[in-house]
């Protein structure tokens, strides 16, 4: 395992946690996980397996916040989030230099990073997005405008928005996997089993579009 750490300007420690030195990865899948919704959780740990069998090499990118959302107003958390977002940044820049791919994938608070990766997201091949904000407008503009996105959530999600399947339906550029019973959690809650065929089912269509060519920019005039 290689692992290679950064301090924020804010004193966070951003953790990024491979099988590989990270200057001799080809195809590089970063998994940036949520507030309490860790790397070690099902649906993140499955769509790392998935990214590994397509090929790429998952890094994990692991942050502590939780108590910045104790004592901080909400302005000042966008600010420092936005300033860890620059930092680490221009780590992957770095790092990942001699990267042919790079996949991109956040789930809830790790979405709100990977939007803000602005020369990451530039060379990025695709964009995954799980339980997204999509009213944070730097959010939707990222999958928006990104050649190739997917997103990931239940109906149950406290982001859900019902006019998303509609306001996708105008982005060639986006794959949807909308299941019924999904909290922001990626569970139905009190039924396992819905959890685990919902999950598996998320699961299944990102890996049918991991495995679809990314659409050309004349597809998408």
């Amino acid at each position: 395992m290689s692992e290679i750490e950064i301090a924020s300007a804010h004193g966070h420690i951003i953790r990024f946690e491979t099988i590989l030195p990270m200057d001799e990865i080809s195809r590089a899948a970063l998994i940036f996980p949520g507030l309490a919704y860790t790397t070690n959780h099902p649906a993140l740990k499955f769509a790392s397996l998935c990214c590994a069998q397509n090929g790429f090499t998952p890094i994990l990118v692991n942050y502590a916040y939780l108590g910045l959302f104790e004592v901080n107003q909400q302005e000042k958390i966008v600010q420092i989030l936005m300033d860890d977002a620059r930092q680490i940044d221009a780590a992957l820049n770095s790092y990942l230099a001699l990267s042919a791919d790079i996949l991109l994938l956040g789930k809830s608070l790790g979405c709100f990073l990977v939007a803000h990766l602005t020369e990451t997201m530039a060379r990025a091949c695709g964009t995954v997005w799980l339980t997204p904000n999509i009213s944070y407008a730097p959010i939707w503009a990222a999958i928006t405008h990104h050649k190739s996105s997917f997103i990931g959530m239940g109906k149950i999600d406290k982001y859900y928005q019902s006019s998303l399947p509609a306001d996708i339906s105008q982005h060639g550029n986006i794959a949807l996997s909308l299941q019924p019973d999904l909290d922001h959690g990626l569970e139905a809650a009190g039924d396992v089993e819905k959890t685990i065929t919902q999950q598996g089912a998320l699961i299944a269509d990102l890996n049918r579009w991991m495995k679809e060519p990314p659409q050309k920019e004349s597809d998408l005039l």
